[in-house]
């Protein structure tokens, strides 16, 4: 009688044959030994690092219980054996995910630094001279009053001398402070808060035009700037330049040891808003006004910086720009509700020390 033995892919041994015992033994260790041959053949692929990696570690925990029992079926492998390969398999499965979430916040915190658009920053003061253009300054007074001062002359004041008479009065010349943030990591390019404490001035005891309308008269006619028998006009306690400037800076040259900067080259330009302190006279009424919001400005601005050190720096720059007030107050210490407005052009020399700050 024939014999015949297969083994099923759930390893199921099926058996065909006489039903004599000798021959039935025979048959059985005969088939084992092919079902043993199946077997080893099936757990070397199922254990080889490739499918274990490919496909036990993407299956869910009970499959692969499920599939470790099917193999380990009427072979000798044991229980315990068994148990250790599927919890092997099973660490090596939330390794791989604790690595992969490890990885992922790695590379989001990376990036998160890479995009941080503040590399540094740097912070400077210093003081400034200006010379200014010839305005025509507009007054509407509540009185009724409303005149112009066509092409008045003005001028600034250093006041340097205050600082050292008292050293401690660091604010009372024409100051500048600037807070700047670096953009890059070669610091080539920032973004700057700059405040320039200029003083304007016009000149007393010219002879200007003055066309308009005066104590219920209509003027066309010179008259000389006199504070006691006319009006004296200035924002001293500050004309006040507010603005924000974008800034480039690169190398112009080297230390010998080509290091570091020595000397760069920064150009600057920004707009902004005014916010002066006027001080206002009307036939000897004198008044100084509050600080406000009064108009706008633009400027550009280029020089040099030195670098005797690492991160200190020296920069003197020229400016210049356009100055407009629109409702600087013009009130007197009697007369409330008068206003000024005027625009000027004007250059500016600045010299400031900074410091570069890391981040």
């Amino acid at each position: 009688m024939g014999r015949q033995c297969r083994i099923k892919d759930n390893d199921t041994l099926l058996f065909a044959g006489n039903k004599n015992n000798a021959t039935n033994k025979k048959g059985k260790q005969h088939c084992l030994a092919t079902r043993a041959k199946g077997i080893q053949k099936k757990i070397q692929c199922q254990f080889s690092c490739k499918d274990v990696c490919k496909t036990l570690l993407k299956l869910p925990e009970r499959h692969i219980s499920t599939e470790f029992t099917a193999i380990s079926a009427g072979v000798k492998i044991t229980a315990a054996i068994t148990e250790k390969i599927f919890q092997y398999v099973c660490a090596m499965k939330k390794l791989l995910i604790l690595f992969c979430t490890s990885l992922f916040f790695i590379v989001v915190k990376a990036q998160i630094n890479d995009t941080r658009w503040v590399k540094g920053m740097y912070i400077q003061w210093g003081y400034n001279v200006e010379a200014y253009t010839h305005s025509n300054i507009h007054f509407k007074m509540a009185n009724g009053n409303n005149f112009t001062l066509v092409h008045a002359k003005a001028h600034d004041r250093g006041d340097f001398s205050s600082i050292i008479k008292d050293p401690g009065q660091i604010s009372i010349p024409q100051y500048n402070y600037r807070i700047g943030f670096y953009l890059n990591t070669r610091q080539t390019r920032a973004v700057e808060l700059n405040f320039d404490h200029a003083k304007y001035i016009v000149t007393d005891g010219q002879n200007v035009r003055v066309k308009g309308v005066i104590d219920g008269v209509q003027v066309d006619a010179d008259s000389i700037l006199n504070p006691k028998t006319f009006l004296h006009f200035e924002h001293t306690d500050g004309a006040n330049w507010l603005h924000i400037n974008y800034v480039w800076q690169d190398t112009l040259v080297m230390n010998a040891a080509k290091t570091r900067c020595l000397f760069t080259y920064v150009y600057k330009a920004g707009a902004g808003i005014n916010i002066p302190r006027t001080d206002f006279t009307w036939r000897g009424d004198r008044y100084n006004n509050q600080f406000h919001i009064a108009g706008y400005n633009i400027a550009v601005e280029g020089g040099i910086r030195f670098y005797p050190f690492r991160n200190l720096f020296i920069e003197g720059t020229g400016k210049t720009g356009y100055v407009r007030y629109i409702n600087a107050l013009a009130n007197t210490a009697t007369d409330k509700g008068n206003k000024a407005s005027h625009g000027i052009g004007y250059i500016e020399g600045i010299l400031t020390l900074g410091y570069n700050i890391k981040f």
